[in-house]
């Protein structure tokens, strides 16, 4: 009811990790949007990746985690629709970080516990020995990439992950 009767440019969507979540939003929005820009996530490619560097058209399987399987399914959920009165836009970014934490395998950007032992010289465990590759993402260049797909009409109806060129090892990421 808070948007009865309003018209909006561009709804983007950082919260739903249900179709259900979309699908409510479709309801809400449909026919009243130039733009729904939902967030997947990089987490949704198959794991292991088949190929390097994973571009938009690889796979989507991640049998390792609920998340990516609910965000696979809102992505399915978007694309099974016309796009005519609901046009949708994916963003897949990658571990996103910036200064206000720092990247932590399995616990986002927000684990101050690592930084904290950094801090101190203690031991962190990090697996495979530190050596498996991962992507991050800055929040500013993820804010570029997603400033040129908002409100892009060339972008209706298509995935795009935001992610840096440069795979690091968890090492390197914790020496620097």
């Amino acid at each position: 009811a808070a948007v009865d009767g309003q018209a909006f440019d561009v709804v983007a969507d950082f919260l739903s990790f249900e179709p259900e979540h979309c699908q409510l939003h479709r309801n809400v929005f449909g026919g009243r949007i130039r733009q729904y820009v939902f967030i997947s996530s990089a987490t949704v490619y198959h794991k292991p990746p088949a190929k390097l560097p994973v571009t938009e058209d690889a796979p989507r399987h991640n049998e390792f985690s609920s998340y990516a399987r609910g965000k696979i399914a809102c992505e399915e959920y978007l694309e099974g629709l016309d796009g005519v009165d609901f046009p949708w836009t994916v963003v897949r970014p990658s571990h996103t970080f910036g200064a206000r934490g720092i990247p932590s395998p399995g616990f986002g950007s927000a684990d101050y516990t690592i930084a904290q032992r950094i801090l101190d010289g203690r031991p962190i465990v990090v697996h495979d020995d530190g050596q498996s590759l991962w992507t991050l993402t800055a929040c500013s260049d993820f804010a570029l990439g997603f400033a040129g797909l908002v409100g892009n009409d060339a972008a209706l109806g298509e995935a795009f992950h935001i992610t840096s060129d440069e795979p690091l090892t968890w090492n390197c990421i914790y020496q620097e």
